[in-house]
């Protein structure tokens, strides 16, 4: 069997590997998105729920 015959999805295939890259790249982006939003809502959340424990409380759910 040829390279040619082996389709563009091929494992041995550069296209193949990049997409690998790109979706396992997806989680840690999305872990430390998730951590670090919290930071950046802190005011709003601190002004409209007007309670000061929910951030810390938001930052140790998220870590258990």
């Amino acid at each position: 069997m040829t390279t040619e015959s082996l389709g563009i999805l091929h494992p041995s295939k550069p296209l193949f590997r990049f997409i690998i890259l790109a979706f396992a790249s997806f989680p840690p982006f999305g872990s430390y998105f998730t951590f670090d939003i919290i930071g950046a809502l802190a005011p709003t959340l601190q002004e409209e729920l007007g309670a000061r424990g929910i951030v810390g409380a938001s930052y140790t759910m998220y870590s258990c």
